[in-house]
């Protein structure tokens, strides 16, 4: 979801056990503002960034929970079919 606040970016609302963002360590509390030093607007530029990578690739997300930045690195892997 857009983020909404203090911060520009997008609200993490959900992290599916074993996957890739639950191994980075997110959680529901963050809100991503950037990937790979890029400012991230809103949950539309989040998804496009992260798809201009392939799976098996690594980003580096920057993030904010509860005020504090922090950068975790994330490697993408193929979406699970719904």
């Amino acid at each position: 979801a857009d983020a909404t606040g203090a911060h520009t970016g997008a609200a993490i609302t959900s992290v599916s056990p074993s996957s890739p963002a639950d191994q980075a360590g997110l959680t529901e509390a963050d809100i991503v503002v950037a990937v790979d030093g890029k400012p991230v607007s809103s949950m539309i530029d989040l998804a496009a960034k992260v798809r201009t990578h392939q799976p098996g690739e690594s980003v580096e997300l920057t993030v904010v929970t509860d005020g504090a930045e922090r950068v975790v690195t994330v490697t993408l892997e193929t979406a699970p079919a719904n």
